[in-house]
């Protein structure tokens, strides 16, 4: 029985995780605003944006590397995704506190890593 609900926990994560990088590439894409003609610019800020997002995303899977915490700074801090970024981290944060909460005292370390990681991350930006 356990192991079915560890299953669970796993499959709700990967759903959890997946719905959550869609929805960042949604309004990536939105907040960009696209035009029929892009000039030259606009296609390197949207190339720049997008590798920090996916840096941020790395830090995610990742956060005990050394640049884990400005990756998320870098994109976090600026004032147009500022948004995006806290409402990415604290709906992370929110599901992994949901599959610890759930997961009866058996919590594995890297969710804990992370949930310590994103707590750290959201007040960083917010004190920026």
């Amino acid at each position: 029985m356990k192991r079915l609900s560890i299953r669970r926990h796993q499959h709700r994560t990967i759903v959890l995780r997946a719905l959550l990088t869609f929805g960042v590439a949604v309004v990536f894409v939105v907040s960009l605003g696209t035009h029929a003609a892009e000039s030259s610019d606009q296609i390197d800020e949207a190339t720049r944006i997008g590798q920090q997002v996916l840096a941020i995303k790395a830090a995610l899977d990742n956060p005990g590397t050394p640049d884990a915490m400005q990756a998320v700074m870098d994109l976090g801090t600026d004032s147009r995704y500022y948004v995006m970024v806290r409402g990415w981290l604290s709906q992370q944060l929110s599901g992994d506190r949901s599959i610890a909460n759930s997961s009866q005292g058996d919590v594995h370390s890297d969710l804990e890593r992370r949930i310590e990681f994103l707590e750290q991350a959201i007040r960083a930006i917010d004190l920026e």
